[in-house]
């Protein structure tokens, strides 16, 4: 009796831990995408300079336009900043988007970016301007 009660306990030990992997396996997949998706997370900045009569108008459209592209695939967060200090001839805003990967920012690229800039135009004219970054978020 005891030595059937050795010769069970293994095998019952082995398949509750192959219990506890099977468990355990899609939980720690999740992490671990989770993580190294936060590894390739960028930031997509746009640097805008308005002129200072549009700068009432073009802000709370700019907040319209920040939803929109929060809809995105891949699109997570952003930060709307307002330069503080260069205050000349014109204001100056900066928008940081907070992005799951340089794919989803591609995609952005290849299917979305001339639509979405050409609503700025059209309802703006020539009365800001805009240069972009792309960034690594290191850690």
């Amino acid at each position: 009796m005891i030595g059937s009660c050795n010769t069970n306990t293994p095998v019952f030990i082995r398949e509750k831990r192959v219990g506890n992997l099977q468990i355990l396996a899609p939980i720690l997949n999740l992490i671990l995408s989770y993580n190294l998706n936060i590894m390739n997370m960028i930031i997509y900045e746009v640097n805008l300079s308005i002129e200072l009569e549009l700068e009432s108008a073009f802000i709370p459209w700019l907040k319209e336009h920040i939803e929109e592209m929060l809809k995105l695939k891949g699109f997570v967060s952003a930060s709307l900043l307002k330069d503080v200090e260069d205050i000349t001839m014109s204001a100056n805003w900066v928008v940081q988007y907070k992005i799951e990967s340089r794919m989803d920012l591609d995609n952005y690229f290849d299917n979305h970016a001339k639509e979405m800039r050409q609503a700025a135009l059209d309802r703006f004219c020539d009365g800001f301007s805009a240069t972009r970054r792309i960034l690594n978020i290191e850690s």
